[in-house]
C-alpha cells in the first residue's frame, strides 16, 4: 500500500500538467476563427480600420490635395501670362511705351521661359520638386506684384524676365508631378484637366484683365489692380504648395549624389535623344503652329480698343471667340 500510494503521489503533478495543457488548448481553439469566418470579424470592437488602410487613406487625401493645388496653380499662371497683352493700352498711356516695345517684352519673357525649361528637368531630378515649385511661385508672386507697382518700363522688363524664368521652372515640374502623383490609367484624365485649366485661365485672364483695367480701386489704376491681385493669388498658392506639396517620387540616393557636371551631362544626353524622336518632333511642330493663333488672339483686345471699342465691349467680343 505504501508503494502504491507513493506512485499515486508521484503521478499527481503529471496529471495537473496535462489538465493545464488541455485547458490552454481549449481556450486557444475558442479564440481561433472558423475556417469560413471573415477576418473582418476579428478586428477590434471599436471599428477602427487597420493601420495599412489608414495610411492609404491619408496618402490618397494628400495626392488629391496636391493635384488640386497643381490645377489651381495652372489656372493662375495662365491668367498671369495673358494679363500683360490685355493691358497694353493702359501701359502705353501710363508708361509712354510703344507697341513694339510692349511686344518685345512678351517675346523676351517667352524666350527666357523656353531657355529655362530644359534646366527645370535637371533640377527636378536632383531636388524636391515641390520645394522647387514653391520657390518659383514665390519668385512669380514677387515679379507680378512688381509689375503692378512699376513706374517705368525698366521695371516691367525686370518683372517679366523674372516671371519667365519662374514659369520655365513651374510648368514642366507641375506636369512631371502630375504624372508621378497619379496612376497610369488616370494620366489622360489629369492631363486633360490641366489643359482645361490652362484654357480657362488664359481666356478668363484676358477678359477679366481688360474689364478691370478700365476701372480703378481705391485710387489705384485698374491695370495695377490686375497685377497686384494676381500676385496675391500666387502668394496664396505658394503657401498652399508649401503646406500640401510633397515629392510623389522619392529621389534615389544615387541621383542625389550626382555632381552638377554629371547631372547636366546626363540631362544633355537625354535631351538630345528626345530630339531625335520623330513623334516628338511632329508633336512639337504641331504645337508651334497652333500657338500662332492663340498668341495673336491675346492681342485682340488691344486691337479692338484701338478701333474705338470700350473695355467691356472688347472683353465680350473676346469672350465669345474664346468660348468657341
Amino acid at each position: 500500500m505504501c508503494i502504491r500510494d507513493r506512485g499515486e503521489e508521484e503521478s499527481a503533478p503529471l496529471i495537473n500538467m496535462r489538465r493545464a495543457a488541455a485547458t490552454n488548448k481549449l481556450e486557444n481553439d475558442e479564440n481561433q476563427p472558423a475556417p469560413g469566418e471573415s477576418a473582418v470579424l476579428m478586428q477590434p470592437h471599436d471599428g477602427a480600420p487597420p493601420t495599412e488602410d489608414r495610411a492609404a487613406a491619408v496618402l490618397r487625401r494628400q495626392r488629391w490635395a496636391l493635384q488640386v493645388v497643381i490645377v489651381l496653380t495652372t489656372v493662375v499662371e495662365a491668367a498671369d501670362n495673358s494679363a500683360l497683352p490685355a493691358v497694353f493700352l493702359e501701359l502705353r498711356q501710363t508708361l509712354r511705351a510703344g507697341v513694339s516695345e510692349l511686344g518685345s517684352v512678351v517675346m523676351v519673357k517667352s524666350l527666357v521661359c523656353a531657355a529655362v525649361n530644359p534646366f527645370a528637368g535637371a533640377l527636378g531630378a536632383t531636388f524636391d520638386r515641390s520645394r522647387l515649385v514653391t520657390v518659383a511661385l514665390g519668385m512669380s508672386a514677387g515679379a507680378t506684384i512688381l509689375a503692378g507697382m512699376a513706374g517705368s518700363m525698366a521695371e516691367i522688363w525686370l518683372s517679366r524676365i523674372v516671371q519667365g524664368a519662374a514659369i520655365g521652372v513651374i510648368s514642366p515640374l507641375l506636369l512631371a508631378m502630375t504624372a508621378d502623383n497619379n496612376k497610369q490609367e488616370d494620366h489622360g484624365k489629369m492631363f486633360g484637366a490641366i489643359q482645361v485649366a490652362q484654357c480657362l485661365g488664359g481666356t478668363g485672364g484676358v477678359q477679366l484683365s481688360v474689364i478691370i483695367a478700365g476701372t480703378s480701386l481705391f485710387g489705384l489704376a485698374g491695370w495695377r489692380v490686375v497685377f497686384v491681385g494676381l500676385g496675391v493669388l500666387t502668394v496664396l498658392l505658394t503657401i498652399a504648395m508649401a503646406v500640401f506639396g510633397f515629392e510623389p517620387n522619392k529621389i534615389a540616393a544615387v541621383t542625389q549624389a550626382l555632381s552638377w557636371q554629371s547631372m547636366f551631362v546626363k540631362t544633355r544626353k537625354q535631351f538630345l535623344r528626345v530630339l531625335c524622336t520623330p513623334t516628338f518632333l511632329i508633336v512639337t511642330a504641331q504645337a508651334c503652329i497652333g500657338l500662332f493663333g492663340f498668341i495673336s488672339w491675346m492681342y485682340q483686345a488691344f486691337w479692338l480698343q484701338l478701333a474705338c471699342f470700350n473695355h467691356t465691349e472688347a472683353a465680350l467680343i473676346g469672350l465669345s471667340g474664346g468660348a468657341g
